[in-house]
């Protein structure tokens, strides 16, 4: 995998008014990683400390792609594989969802805890 370059410290960013006409906006994407669950996305991304402020560090960049279609319980959702380095140290995390006209639901995880892969799904109360 080609490595991220995302820059050291966060770069300024500033907002300002735009005089064009509002408009309504459909989020479909994961809150957490940015991604739309659907077939053939993919998104990089990098997180950066706020603790000195204004000089905001990197702590970890992350890579997210849906890999494929999956039926889990009867529902069809989608595989996404999230591949993170945080200060050196990779890991991986799998979780599997799908995209309904209005929801983003979250149908299962996969995770190492231990060296024991778990899978919390949505009938567990971890969700």
């Amino acid at each position: 995998m080609k490595e991220l370059k995302f820059p050291e410290l966060m770069p300024e960013v500033v907002i300002t008014k735009s005089n064009l006409k509002e408009f309504e906006v459909k989020c479909q994407q994961d809150i957490g990683c940015f991604i739309i669950p659907r077939l053939g996305e993919r998104v990089s991304f990098a997180t950066y400390d706020f603790t000195n402020y204004p000089i905001m560090k990197k702590t970890s960049e992350t890579k997210v792609k849906v890999v494929g279609k999956v039926i889990i319980h009867g529902i069809e959702c989608v595989e996404i594989e999230e591949d993170v380095n945080k200060n050196g140290t990779r890991y991986k995390f799998t979780m599997f969802e799908r995209l309904t006209d209005t929801h983003l639901q979250t149908v299962a995880a996969v995770y190492n805890e231990g060296g024991v892969k778990k899978c919390p799904h949505f009938w567990m109360k971890i969700f």
